[in-house]
């Protein structure tokens, strides 16, 4: 919280910054997103079979949960093919349990995103150095709580489509990939 130590008041025909009495004003601010860019590694045309690992998960891992992440993620898909009209991503959290002295590392699908995009019309965007194309349309198939999808479209004119997913209780995220080829990332934030 920032607290603001003077309240403006309007006195006559000239402002007055002082304070009387115990007068205090106060506003929230929100945490402000850092965009970070994470290429993922494709799983193909279907996305693999998730089960409780002995280990903890190191491939798509986008960021490991603290107290000083909050849980809403926001992603924005691109594809390194311009030919690749459809895709999609999974959202993945993941919680360790002890069993004993082991680690249990147990899935939980967040949001399931189908994505498609207009062959060669989205126009391309640099990132790390890299180009790669904007899915601009899709729909959620799974999620629960259900995940915002951002997207207006599949025309050239339309920006990138994001959505925004609730991984409350997740110690890891992951998010995995599906598309026709080529390669494929993420810009993301968490909010």
């Amino acid at each position: 919280m920032n607290i603001q130590p003077n309240i403006v008041t309007k006195g006559g025909d000239a402002l007055s910054t002082s304070v009387t009495g115990s007068a205090v004003g106060a506003f929230l601010s929100t945490h402000q997103p850092r965009w970070q860019w994470k290429a993922l590694t494709r799983d193909g045309t279907t996305y693999s079979a998730y089960g409780t690992l002995g280990t903890k998960p190191t491939t798509n891992v986008l960021y490991e949960s603290s107290l000083d992440h909050p849980t809403l993620v926001r992603l924005m898909p691109f594809t390194g093919t311009s030919t690749n009209t459809t895709g999609g991503i999974r959202v993945v959290g993941w919680s360790m349990y002890m069993d004993g002295a082991n680690e249990d590392w147990v899935p939980t699908v967040l949001a399931d995103i189908s994505l498609t995009r207009t062959s060669g019309t989205t126009v391309k965007n640099a990132v790390s150095g890299t180009d790669f194309y904007p899915y601009a349309g899709g729909a959620v198939t799974t999620g629960t709580p259900a995940p915002n999808l951002y997207a207006l479209g599949n025309t050239s004119t339309n920006p990138p489509a994001s959505v925004v997913v609730d991984a409350l209780g997740s110690q890891l995220i992951q998010v995995t990939c599906i598309a026709p080829a080529g390669d494929f990332g993420v810009m993301w934030c968490v909010l």
